[in-house]
C-alpha cells in the first residue's frame, strides 16, 4: 500500500477476499471431516475437537468480515452489498461463538478452556466485537441519512 490511492489496483482487495474465502472453505470442510473421523475413533477428545471447530469457523468468518470492513476506513463508497454480506458473516460469527461457548461448557474438568473462554468473554465479545458492530452500524446509519444509495464514506477510529 507504499502507492498513491489513485495508483491501486482496486481488484485487489476483493480478489484477496474471494481467495481467503475459497481456502477458508476448503479448511473448514477438512476441520469437519476430521472431526467426524475423531468422534468415531477418540470420542473421548471429540468434544475439545468440536469447541476448537467452532473457534476456527469463528476466526475465518471474523476474518472474511474484518478484510471488508478494513476496506471502508479510506473514505470510498460501501457498497449495499457489502454491508449486507458484513451482516450475514456478523451472524455466523455470533453463532460460532455461541457453539463453542456453549460446548466448552459442557466439558468438565478442562479449567484451562473455561479460563481461555473467560479472557475471550472479556477481550473478543466485550471489547474487540464491539468495534466492529459500532462501524457496521455506522454504514448502515450513513447509507440511510442521504448518501443517495451509492453507499456510505466511512473512516475509522478504533478507540
Amino acid at each position: 500500500m507504499a502507492k498513491p490511492k489513485a495508483e491501486r489496483d482496486g481488484s485487489l482487495p476483493k480478489e484477496l477476499r474471494d481467495v481467503r474465502a475459497k481456502f477458508g472453505d476448503r479448511l473448514t470442510n477438512l476441520a469437519n471431516s476430521a472431526s467426524q473421523r475423531i468422534a468415531e475413533e477418540a470420542p473421548a477428545i471429540s468434544a475439545s475437537v468440536e469447541v476448537a471447530t467452532q473457534v476456527m469457523e469463528l476466526r475465518e468468518f471474523a476474518g472474511r468480515r474484518n478484510l471488508i470492513l478494513q476496506s471502508w476506513f479510506g473514505g470510498q463508497p460501501v457498497p449495499a452489498s457489502q454491508i449486507i454480506e458484513v451482516e450475514r458473516l456478523t451472524g455466523h460469527i455470533n453463532a460460532s461463538w455461541q457453539n463453542a461457548s456453549r460446548m466448552a461448557d459442557g466439558i468438565a474438568g478442562a479449567q484451562g478452556l473455561h479460563e481461555e473462554k473467560a479472557r475471550q468473554q472479556e477481550t473478543y465479545e466485550r471489547q474487540d466485537e464491539v468495534h466492529w458492530q459500532r462501524l457496521s452500524l455506522a454504514a448502515w446509519e450513513r447509507m440511510a441519512g442521504g448518501a443517495g444509495g451509492s453507499g456510505a464514506v466511512l473512516c475509522s477510529n478504533r478507540h
